[in-house]
């Protein structure tokens, strides 16, 4: 189980079902039984989505990396979530303030993913610590 059961500081914060659940397969992509986002989501639980450490939305450049987490946007900010299952560790990122428009710049596009450019550094750098990968 991921997410040391659902405990934080010696209390039960979620019960280790639904952090089953949530990091669980709920949906997914067939081919034809929804949108996938550009090919990013692919597998979804509840909230939570499976990111192939060799697919298009991959955190990192140079390793497989397999993660389960959210990404947001809204009103300039860009933010994620991810762990790494099995493990205990995975990372967070909030940031504000890109240069270009997301979607309307084609120099906000990822070099290695599907991710946009400022994502993809830092989800990379990120990426490389956990576990000293």
């Amino acid at each position: 189980m991921m997410i040391q059961g659902g405990r934080y500081q010696d209390r039960q914060v979620l019960a280790p079902s639904s952090l089953q659940a949530m990091f669980s397969p709920q949906w997914v992509y067939d081919g034809h039984n929804g949108d996938t986002c550009g090919q990013t989501l692919l597998t979804y639980g509840l909230s939570e989505f499976f990111v192939d450490g060799t697919g298009p939305a991959r955190c990192c450049r140079t390793k497989a990396v397999d993660l389960w987490g959210h990404t947001g946007q809204a009103f300039g900010l860009l933010s994620g979530l991810f762990v790494r299952p099995g493990t205990g560790s995975g990372f967070a990122y909030v940031m504000n303030g890109e240069a270009l428009a997301e979607d309307d710049d084609p120099r906000s596009a990822g070099r290695f993913s599907r991710n946009y450019i400022w994502e993809e550094n830092v989800m990379d750098g990120l990426c490389r610590l956990i576990d000293g990968l």
